[in-house]
């Protein structure tokens, strides 16, 4: 959450709790004169990283000059910098009780409620700023940057749908709308706010990107496509969008197409580690195995670009088995390359195409004599991003008769256990991993939440 961001802007915005002004007047009387010096050492406390020093400082110029507004806000930011959300609290409180009319200060507090988990406050505040909010355009834009710097999601769409009523035919408030709304995974109102901005400027290719997202989504590939070939007639040096598209074509069987765009991306943009990944994948779906083969990994993947290859080999009616020989000897971080490059790939080709085909091609390797740890494991990890929770677990059960003290495998036993609500074998198999490793500390949130869910 950019809170700090947002106290930035508040001060900068000249609203009413940020005169163009110093904190307090350093010419005047010796107290005045004291807080200005404590002031001036707690800067200097901050800067050096002396953190509880600052603040002390901080304190003591504040006690000296308890009116000072803009002495109050600046220590709210420090107490934001250092995470202290509760003295940020207390601060904010005070500045409203001399400015209780500055709808940005009640936004602030309403963020800063939110992070301490006191909602039913932060709901308070926030109806407040509400009731403060301005009635002309101009004077909401204000109002709205605070909102959206503070990562305000709730706030930002309900001013921008007050905006948007108020200009109907306003082409960048229906695009704001929808950004907003995509943020929140409200995907059916963010596609009727950005195709009304499309209708009423074609020209905001902007709105085509996010609109491509929210189509691709909703599993709607054939508009999603079209949406990232406008955008990109106009941007073709956007990777992003480039990727998008090949997503969608990738969905719905048009391989060789996908193929050329991840190709322009790896030999004339800024290619990731996973476009790699992705070339084999779509070289092999567009019956080109020879070409599949000739693909080096990106050396980020190191177990999965080798399971890649194998594929390729496989699917070529090559000898791939060496190369599962050699999985288990990879150097690598398993789950974080199961985590960022294969739910990946299979959230851009979809989980109806690319993640069958995936399960598919893996349970036929198992079905071989090579018994690979990392092979199971990627099964399985495939089959939980598919959510298909059962067959994961059957696959994970199967693995402990190969690997039986592996700590990962009964985490994630663990896991697909929790998800398909047998928490008794959820809780054994937790339970098992801090056996192997007592210091897990992931294992032990998870059993703390699983308990607390349990009441």
């Amino acid at each position: 959450m950019r809170i700090m961001t947002l106290i930035v802007l508040v001060l900068s915005a000249g609203c009413a709790t940020a005169p163009n002004a110093e904190p307090f007047n350093n010419n005047g009387t010796s107290r005045e004169a004291q807080g200005y010096n404590h002031y001036l050492s707690g800067v200097l406390y901050q800067r050096n990283g002396q953190f509880e020093e600052a603040a002390e400082e901080f304190r003591k110029a504040s006690d000296l000059l308890p009116d000072s507004t803009l002495l109050s806000i600046r220590l709210v930011q420090f107490y934001i910098d250092v995470q202290d959300y509760e003295n940020a609290e207390v601060m904010c409180r005070r500045v409203l009780e001399r400015v209780p009319d500055d709808a940005s200060l009640w936004i602030i507090l309403a963020t800063l409620c939110q992070q301490l988990g006191k909602h039913e406050e932060a709901a308070e505040a926030q109806a407040k700023a509400e009731a403060l909010a301005p009635q002309s355009p101009e004077d909401f834009e204000g109002l709205l940057r605070v909102a959206e710097m503070a990562n305000d999601r709730i706030t930002t769409i309900d001013l921008l749908k007050r905006l948007t009523e108020m200009n109907p035919d306003s082409p960048q408030l229906h695009m704001r709308l929808g950004m907003s709304l995509a943020r929140i995974n409200n995907g059916e109102a963010a596609q009727a706010a950005l195709e009304k901005a499309l209708e009423l400027d074609p020209s905001l290719v902007q709105a085509r990107s996010i609109l491509g997202i929210v189509y691709l989504e909703d599993n709607q590939d054939e508009a999603a496509a079209e949406q990232f070939r406008l955008y990109l007639d106009k941007m073709p040096e956007d990777d992003g969008s480039r990727e998008f598209l090949a997503g969608a074509l990738g969905r719905m069987g048009q391989y060789a197409e996908a193929l050329q765009h991840v190709t322009t991306i790896i030999n004339e943009g800024e290619p990731q580690p996973i476009q790699y990944l992705e070339q084999i994948y779509l070289n092999i779906r567009a019956n080109q195995a020879e070409a599949a083969m000739a693909v080096v990994p990106n050396n980020e993947t190191p177990i999965l670009g080798t399971l890649f290859r194998a594929l390729a080999r496989k699917a070529a009616g090559e000898p791939y088995q060496p190369l599962l020989e050699t999985l288990d000897q990879v150097e690598g971080d398993l789950e974080y390359e199961c985590t960022e490059y294969l739910n990946g790939l299979l959230y851009l080709f979809g989980n109806e195409d690319a993640g069958e085909y995936v399960v598919d091609q893996l349970a036929s390797m198992r079905d071989g004599e090579v018994q690979s740890r990392a092979l199971h494991m990627i099964h399985a990890r495939a089959l939980m991003s598919m959510e298909r929770d059962a067959e994961a677990a059957e696959v994970l059960e199967s693995s402990l008769e190969h690997f039986e003290d592996d700590r990962l495998i009964h985490f994630y036993l663990g896991t697909v256990y929790e998800a398909l609500d047998r928490f008794r074998d959820a809780d054994k198999h937790l339970r098992r991993c801090l056996e192997l490793d007592p210091m897990d500390a992931e294992t032990m949130n998870n059993l703390g939440y699983m308990y607390a869910e349990q009441g």
